[in-house]
């Protein structure tokens, strides 16, 4: 039995030069347009992980838990409001969202060597929430190892697709795909 809690921020900026026309929420950027794009999240988790199998060198088993997600999203550029008296100019729109999302997965630990292990770990989140559906896949490796009983040092890969979409009334249709990944540390203290 084990509880993991962590927190992952991230950020991403990109700006582009879009090659068909976008509407997003009363706001029009037309072809050709440049668009900056800003996603930035914010996920704590707490996964409970039980080990159905476990023979003192190999754990394997299951998560569960609940993860709080924090997004904000915006487009920006030259743009036309829609619906009103035809106002033009650079425009920022922006997206808030927060929810509660349930997870699920599977984790996979094995021993190198007395006190150095190999983590293996994907955890999948699934919402739909006032109109908004989410989902998050995270994908993690990682060799922990521990110099003393209650304190290990992690480092891996950790990899993590991000879908938001939205239908109908509350703000437009529109569907909104993020990844990162990259090289992880940790700091583990179990009790």
């Amino acid at each position: 039995h084990r509880l993991d809690l962590a927190y992952v921020p991230w950020n991403r900026e990109h700006t582009t030069t879009i090659d068909r026309q976008i509407e997003w929420g009363d706001v029009i950027y037309d072809a050709g347009a440049a668009v900056t794009a800003k996603a930035r999240s914010q996920m704590f988790n707490a996964i409970y992980k039980y080990s159905f199998f476990n023979n003192g060198r190999v754990l394997f088993g299951f998560n569960v838990g609940i993860s709080s997600v924090w997004k904000y999203y915006s487009l920006s550029g030259e743009g036309t409001i829609s619906g009103g008296p035809g106002v033009s100019g650079t425009i920022t729109e922006r997206k808030d969202v927060v929810f509660p999302i349930p997870v699920i997965g599977l984790h996979l630990e094995t021993t190198l060597i007395k006190k150095l292990f190999w983590r293996l770990e994907d955890n999948f989140f699934a919402a739909n929430v006032s109109g908004y559906r989410s989902n998050v896949n995270e994908f993690s490796t990682s060799f922990v190892y521990f110099p003393a009983k209650h304190f290990g040092l992690g480092a891996g890969f950790s990899s993590t697709m991000s879908t938001i979409e939205s239908n109908g009334p509350n703000g437009g249709n529109y569907r909104i795909r993020a990844g990162f990944s990259g090289v992880t540390a940790s700091l583990q203290l179990p009790f």
